[in-house]
């Protein structure tokens, strides 16, 4: 079942946080912690966290009076949440909402079409995620461009694409298929629960900037020196997400270790505060899918 938005009332933003259901890789802070955004400033592991294991915002989760009743015998209470995609608390709420919102797309375009989608990788080439030093330009480049034209090169029409900062460690992939406890739940819901449970994340994961992908078309896998299309591939063809529910789950999946960006902060009265977050998008969509509108492609019910 795709989870339905809705709008929370009475939630009181202590910090006066920007919230975007469907921005990923950015999370306001207080303006007097100020850094000028630079996308030529290097970032590294220490740049990011991942949604709902960082700390809550001031006051988030205390009881706020509401209003009264009218006969004033009785007072309304409500929950204080600050919104933060970090928070242990809401990031549940930013990730049902940005499922929502992503599913809604790709099976509106999906069911238009006939067409099911693809789940695929954009990578630079292995020799080059952990030698070279990376910035926001890197990433919009060597990544995010860069595959948008060579998977529409090799076959691909547009689709989502969503960044993540971490690669999981050669040693602790091999120690979950050996027990098999991902089995179901994935790799990085596993690493989640053991992370929330107190160990440090850099014990299983390293900084490897990639994308994973939802894509429609009729895609082929593709590598040379700088760049790599993988898929989910079975006998060398790629797989279909079948069904709504297969889109979901792993639109979720993704979700749960896409990158939030963590060390500059923007004021939210700053002329250039769209393209710094244009820039820094996590969840981007890019060719067939890009400004869709659901609404127009879904018949009437």
């Amino acid at each position: 079942m795709i989870a339905t938005p809705y709008e929370p009332r009475h939630v009181h933003n202590p910090e006066g946080i920007n919230y975007d259901p469907s921005q990923g890789s950015f999370e306001y802070l207080s303006p007097l912690d100020f850094t000028p955004f630079n996308a030529s400033a290097p970032i590294n592991a220490h740049s990011f966290q991942l949604p709902g294991l960082g700390s809550e915002g001031p006051l988030c989760g205390h009881q706020h009076l509401s209003h009264f009743s009218s006969d004033l015998q009785s007072a309304r209470y409500d929950l204080l949440s600050c919104r933060r995609i970090v928070c242990p608390r809401c990031w549940q709420d930013w990730a049902r909402r940005s499922t929502f919102e992503i599913v809604l797309r790709i099976e509106a375009l999906a069911r238009s079409t006939g067409q099911r989608p693809y789940r695929c990788v954009f990578s630079v080439s292995p020799e080059s995620v952990s030698h070279d030093s990376w910035d926001w330009d890197r990433v919009n480049t060597s990544l995010f461009h860069r595959g948008y034209r060579r998977s529409g090169n090799h076959g691909v029409d547009g689709g989502v694409a969503i960044f993540h900062p971490f690669r999981l460690k050669p040693q602790v992939k091999r120690r979950l298929r050996k027990t098999g406890i991902h089995n179901g739940v994935g790799m990085w819901a596993v690493v989640r629960g053991w992370v929330k449970d107190g160990a440090d994340l850099f014990e299983f994961a390293s900084f490897g900037p990639h994308v994973h992908s939802i894509v429609f078309g009729s895609p082929m896998a593709h590598s040379c020196d700088d760049f790599v299309l993988a898929f989910d591939d079975k006998n060398g063809v790629p797989q279909q997400l079948d069904t709504p529910k297969d889109v979901v789950g792993f639109v979720r999946y993704l979700l749960s270790h896409a990158g939030v960006l963590m060390d500059f902060t923007i004021p939210e009265d700053d002329p250039h505060e769209h393209e710094h977050r244009r820039r820094t998008h996590a969840i981007r969509s890019f060719g067939c899918l890009h400004h869709i509108d659901p609404e127009k492609l879904l018949p009437p019910c």
